[in-house]
């Protein structure tokens, strides 16, 4: 039989976890979610825009930007508050998914995904 504290500590431990799981389902989401509505929507959006010889970028923005500061994101992890760096990195994430939204050029919708994507290496890793 388990002592109260053991209890105690099995039932927190089994709390976290899910807790936990339940999170990075979460922000795993938006990262497929902005790669399936991009490739969904990425071909009708340049006919509108009319600069069709950029469409591979809209694709690439994303999970390049990902790439290029995962190792410093992870380091930041290591120095500082993971609930502000998470905070921070769902808000840049939104930032640059907003900017996508009101693009009035293809340069501006290719930043807004880069911007996404340094958004979601944060949140993918955190």
């Amino acid at each position: 039989m388990l002592s109260t504290s053991e209890l105690f500590y099995t039932v927190c431990s089994r709390a976290w976890a899910k807790r936990i799981v339940r999170k990075r389902r979460s922000r795993s989401h938006y990262a497929g979610l902005d790669t399936t509505i991009a490739a969904d929507v990425q071909a009708s959006v340049y006919e509108s825009l009319g600069e069709i010889q950029n469409l591979q970028w809209v694709g690439l923005g994303f999970p390049m930007a990902s790439v290029a500061i995962i190792l410093f994101v992870g380091r930041l992890y290591e120095a500082f508050n993971m609930k502000w760096l998470i905070t921070a990195a769902l808000a840049i994430f939104e930032i640059g998914s907003a900017v996508c939204g009101a693009a009035p050029t293809s340069d501006a919708l290719i930043i807004g995904r880069v911007i996404a994507g340094m958004g979601g290496s944060g949140m993918y890793l955190g």
